[in-house]
């Protein structure tokens, strides 16, 4: 994780990981922005931490696909084309 938001920050993209306990549904919240994006931002909420990352990687690897080469983390793109995994992407403008 710490590579990940490391390379997030080297490619100029702000990486956000939170964890809502209170939250009794998809407590986990990943969320990734910044000016490359185009005043977007992707967001994953979910079960599990590793099922955010993997799916906010995922379509930043679609937008991004010679970029995210990162060891130990695994792309796979086709998590981010399931209807229930699909990323929110959202307009931050």
């Amino acid at each position: 994780m710490p590579e990940l938001l490391e390379h997030l920050g080297e490619m100029g993209l702000v990486g956000l990981v939170k964890i809502d306990g209170e939250r009794e549904r998809k407590p986990w919240t990943v969320v990734i922005s910044g000016q490359r994006l185009d005043g977007a931002a992707i967001r994953v909420d979910g079960h599990s931490l590793d099922y955010c990352v993997r799916h906010a990687v995922a379509a930043l690897h679609e937008r991004f696909p010679d970029e995210l080469a990162l060891p130990g983390v695994q792309v796979d793109s086709s998590v981010a084309h399931q209807a229930h995994g699909k990323p929110v992407v959202a307009s931050m403008g």
